[in-house]
Formats: C-alpha cells, structure tokens, sequence
C-alpha cells in the first residue's frame, strides 16, 4: 500500500513556530505571575475581618472628605439644655458638658486627623527614603555618618521624640504631624538602605555602570523604583500607629487649641466627667480603636 506524501516543512518556518509556542506558553504562565498580588488582595476581602477593616476606613474618609453628609449639628456650638445628654436616638454618642453632639465632634475631627497621618506618613517616607537611598550607595564614610544619625532616631521613643520636636516647632495639628513624620524617619531609611543594598549588588545595575550611566540616573530611574516596595509597605503598615500617636499628642494637648474638634482632644476634654459621662471617653476612644486596628488589618492584607 502506498505512503501517503509527507508535507516538507521548513527548518525555519519550524523554528518560529516554535519561538511563537514558547511565547504564548511564557505569556499564559506570566499572566498569573504579574496579577499574583492584585488576585491575592482581591481574594483577601472575602475574610469577614477585612471587609469590616475597609467599610470603617471608608467611613472614615467619608467623614474626612464631607463630614457635613453625616451629622447635622455644629461640632463647635452646643445646647446647654441638652448637656451631658446620655446616648439616644437623637445623639448616637450622647453631649458633652456643653451640650455639643460628640458624635458630629469626632466626625469633623477624622479630616483633621487623616489629613495630619498622610503628611507624617509623607514627611518619614520621603525624608527617610532619600536617607537611605544616598546611605545604601554611597561610600562607607557617608553610610555610617547616615547611620548614625539614623540610629540616634531610633534610640529615642517615637512619642518622646515627637514631643521634643513639636514643642519646639509649637503647638498645632500641622506641627503635631511634622513632629510624627520626624520621629518615623529612622525607620523608613534603615528600610530603604537595605534594599537599596539589596538592589544595587545584581547584574542588571553593575552593567548600567558598565554602560556608562551616571550614578544619579542609576540611582533614580534604577534603585529608586525597585526599592520603594519595601518602604511603601512600611508607609501601609505604619498608617494606623501614626493615627494612634497623633490622637495621643492631641490628647496631651499639642494639637489645635479648644474648641476644634480632634480625636485626642475630645478624649481628653471629657476625662474629668468619667462617672457622670462615661461616653464623652469610651465612645470616641471605640472609634480611634477601630480606626487603628482597620488601618493595621488592610496594611497587612496588603503585604500578604
């Protein structure tokens, strides 16, 4: 019986096939790859812990964003008839000992206190970026002089330094966050620096010297990019603890002055009605507890 005719394929015709087989192979393994932690924070929400994480944070920026959608009474102007009011329908959070709506107080004070965690969170990560960054590739002269420094910061306790540093800038929410964004810089350089340790002993950077490249150009379109990673997991993770140690100076009273409205300074102007106003503490310290620990769940998830 006769064999039928078999179809000669070219050698290089065999070869693209082969290259264009390799290339959808490569493509359908690294589509996973790329959307590997997109996919993983997704699939993270389906923990009930989480969600309840991101519904609070979401209030929160919508108390900070437009707090007027969310209370109908001034935070600033009270009824005297209606002071140190227990918790109702009417006041959710009860009055204080002016009659003002607590409630309407802690949500006009999230703007001040978010807006006050994004510039320390800001002022540490920038700040203590650029540290590590100039230590991580600089000399070892440089590098232990940055170090120093660095470990200085780190020696001292982060309330105590911002305390030190606010009292000599003055009093106020803006001086409160530069003081907490100057006590976070330790941390985000010694994080910095080792990646940029990291980074800078593979190939790809010793060959962009090798190519001729300046060490500034290496340095910010290169190291920077890759290193930032690290130091932006930092920033997630820290959020909630820099909300925690703003409301604890503000608490101290180094924040604005009576009567604005913040986290701390509510806290600290019912602490003299303990018995007579329970809420004027608990409920505003519930809310400042929740905020921190929704902050501190969604930076881990993040990082997971």
């Amino acid at each position: 019986m006769k064999q039928p005719d078999t179809i000669a394929i070219p050698l290089k015709v065999q070869r693209v096939g082969q290259r264009a087989g390799q290339r959808t192979e490569t493509a359908a393994l690294s589509l996973p790859r790329r959307s590997r932690i997109l996919t993983a924070f997704v699939g993270n929400f389906r923990q009930p812990s989480l969600a309840i994480a991101v519904a609070v944070l979401l209030l929160v920026l919508g108390w900070a964003i437009k707090p007027s959608l969310f209370t109908r009474f001034d935070p600033i102007q009270g009824d005297a008839a209606e002071r140190l009011a227990a918790p109702s329908a009417r006041h959710l959070f009860g009055t204080d000992q002016l009659g003002r709506d607590v409630l309407s107080r802690v949500i006009y004070g999230a703007g001040e206190s978010v807006r006050a965690a994004v510039l320390a969170i800001a002022i540490a990560l920038v700040v203590g970026s650029l540290l590590g960054l100039i230590a991580g590739l600089s000399g070892s002269v440089v590098d232990s002089i940055i170090m120093r420094v660095v470990d200085i910061l780190l020696s001292i306790p982060a309330l105590l330094l911002s305390i030190v540093v606010v009292t000599a800038l003055g009093f106020g929410t803006t001086k409160v966050a530069i003081a907490v964004g100057i006590s976070g810089i330790g941390e985000f350089a010694r994080v910095m620096r080792s990646s940029v340790l990291s980074i800078a002993s593979r190939k790809y950077i010793e060959s962009s010297y090798g190519l001729g490249l300046g060490h500034a150009h290496v340095a910010f379109a290169h190291v920077l990019p890759n290193a930032l990673s690290a130091v932006l997991a930092l920033a997630s993770i820290s959020f909630g603890n820099v909300i925690l140690q703003i409301a604890s100076l503000s608490f101290l009273g180094y924040g604005n002055p009576l009567p604005a409205p913040e986290w701390g300074s509510i806290i600290a102007d019912g602490r003299n009605y303990l018995v007579s106003g329970w809420w004027l503490i608990v409920l505003p310290g519930l809310v400042v507890i929740a905020v921190v620990l929704s902050a501190n769940r969604l930076g881990h998830a993040w990082n997971d």
